[in-house]
C-alpha cells in the first residue's frame, strides 16, 4: 500500500508470497514485494498477486528491466509505458511452452466455470419437472450456457490492445489436445464435434476478459515521482500472461497527488485491503450489504403488505446511502485531515501500522493459510532525499 501527501509517500508492504500449484496453495515467507529501479530513480514498483507471469518471477521481470534505465523518466506513467516496450521487445524469460502451460491452465478454469453452470441448471430443471419420466435436453442446456457466457463476455472490459483476433490466433495455436480436453469436460453433456467451434470461440473472449477468472493475476503498482513531477502518483498495471509472446496486461485507474480545489491525501491499496478499509471507514465492508438485507429482510416479514419490495429496496438504498455518509463524515475525513499533516516519517509508521492490521486480520478471519503476514517492509520517497528504506528484508538497504 501507499500513503500519500505533500510531504511525500511511504510505501509498506507484507513479506508473504502466495502461488497455486498443482499441490495447492504455497505460501512464502521473507518475500521482496517493493523493488527498487536505481539510485537515481524516484520511483518504487510494488508487486501484489501470483509471485510469477509464466513461471518467471514478478521480481526478475522488475529487475531485468530497470537495468535498461539510465536517466530518471519524466513522470510516472513513462515508467510503465517502458516497462510495457521492453516486455515486449526484449529476449523473453519464458518459455513457449509457459505460454502453452497457461493457456492449457486458463481453459480448465473457463470450461470448469462452464461445467458447473450447466450442470446446475441441468438440476434445477430436473427439479421443476411435474413428470419426472420427462428428460432434461443437456447438450441443449449446456450449448445455451456457452452463449450466455460468451455475450457476458463480449460486453467485459478488455486487456488493453489484446483483440479478438490475437485471443483467436492464440487459442488456434495451442499445442494440447483440444478435442480429449473438451471430451474430459463436456462429454457428460453429449457434446458433439460439431459444437467445438462455438466453445473455442468462447475460450478466445474468456482470455480477452480483465476481470474474469484473474486469480493468477500478477499486479505492478508504480509509486512515486517522475523528473517532472512534484507530488506522487501512482499507476497500477494488472499483469495476465505472455500470449503469443506479449504480455497481457491492463492498467488500472491510479491517482495524482498535486495540489487540487478538491485535493485530499492518499490511502491507496494495491492488494488485499478488507481489515484496513474497516478500519478506515467504521465498518467491514462486508458489512454494510448484509446489513442492507437484514432491512430487506424484516421490512418484507414484518410489515406484509405494507411493504412491497420496492419499497423495501428503497429503504435500504436510503439506509446505505446515510451510513457511508455518516462514515464520512465521522471516520474517513477526520483521517484524511490527519494524514494531511503527517511527516514522512509518520506516513511510514502509519502505512506500517495499515499493513500490520490486515496481516492480523488474515490469520484471525480468513480461512486457510494466511496470504499476508511476516516482516513488513517500508520505504519513503520525497522530492529531497528520494528513496530511503524505513525497514527491509536485507540490512544493506538501510
Amino acid at each position: 500500500m501507499a500513503v500519500s501527501n505533500f510531504y511525500g509517500v511511504a510505501v509498506a508492504s507484507d513479506t508473504v508470497s502466495s502461488r497455486n500449484t498443482r499441490a495447492g496453495m504455497k505460501t512464502v515467507t521473507h518475500t521482496n514485494k517493493i523493488y527498487e529501479l536505481g539510485p537515481s530513480h524516484q520511483v518504487l514498483v510494488l508487486h501484489a498477486g501470483s509471485s510469477v507471469t509464466n513461471n518467471v518471477p514478478a521480481w526478475l521481470l522488475v529487475t531485468e528491466w530497470s537495468k535498461t534505465l539510465s536517466a530518471p523518466l519524466e513522470t510516472v506513467q513513462d515508467y510503465i509505458d517502458s516497462f510495457l516496450r521492453w516486455t515486449s521487445e526484449a529476449a523473453p524469460l519464458h518459455t513457449k511452452q509457459a505460454e502453452q502451460d497457461y493457456l492449457n491452465q486458463r481453459m480448465n478454469n473457463h470450461f470448469a466455470e462452464l461445467s458447473n453452470a450447466a450442470s446446475t441448471e441441468i438440476e434445477a430443471q430436473k427439479e421443476a419437472l411435474e413428470d419426472k419420466s420427462q428428460t432434461v435436453d443437456v447438450r441443449q442446456t449446456l450449448l445455451d450456457k456457452i452463449e450466455i457466457n460468451t455475450a457476458w463476455l463480449k460486453n467485459q472490459k478488455k486487456l488493453d490492445g489484446f483483440t479478438l483476433e490475437e485471443a483467436e490466433s492464440v487459442v488456434k495455436a495451442y499445442t494440447g489436445d483440444m478435442p480429449g480436453k473438451i471430451k474430459f469436460w463436456f462429454e457428460k453433456f453429449n457434446f458433439e464435434k460439431k459444437d467445438h467451434a462455438l466453445l473455442e470461440k468462447s475460450i478466445a473472449h474468456a482470455i480477452q476478459v480483465a476481470d474474469y477468472l484473474q486469480d493468477e493475476d500478477s499486479w505492478l503498482a508504480f509509486v512515486g515521482f517522475g523528473s517532472t513531477q512534484s507530488f506522487p502518483v501512482n499507476r497500477q498495471i494488472q499483469c495476465r500472461a505472455y500470449y503469443d509472446g506479449k504480455l497481457r496486461v491492463i492498467q488500472r485507474d491510479g491517482n495524482d497527488y498535486a495540489p487540487s480545489e478538491n485535493w485530499v491525501p492518499g490511502i491507496d491499496f494495491f492488494a488485499q485491503d478488507k481489515a484496513i478499509r474497516g478500519f478506515i471507514q467504521g465498518y467491514h465492508p462486508d458489512t454494510l450489504p448484509q446489513i442492507g438485507s437484514f432491512v430487506r429482510q424484516s421490512m418484507l416479514e414484518k410489515l406484509g403488505a405494507a411493504a412491497t419490495p420496492e419499497i423495501a429496496d428503497a429503504v435500504v438504498a436510503e439506509v446505505m446511502e446515510k451510513t457511508s455518509d455518516f462514515a464520512w463524515q465521522t471516520f474517513i475525513q477526520p483521517l484524511f485531515n490527519e494524514v494531511d499533516g503527517m511527516t514522512i516519517s509518520r506516513l511510514a509508521e502509519f502505512s506500517e501500522s495499515l499493513v500490520g492490521l490486515q496481516a492480523t486480520a488474515a490469520k484471525t478471519l480468513d480461512a486457510g493459510p494466511a496470504t499476508v503476514g511476516g516482516y513488513i517492509e517500508v520505504a519513503t520517497i520525497d522530492k529531497s532525499e528520494g528513496v530511503r528504506w524505513i525497514k527491509a528484508l536485507d540490512p544493506h538497504k538501510l
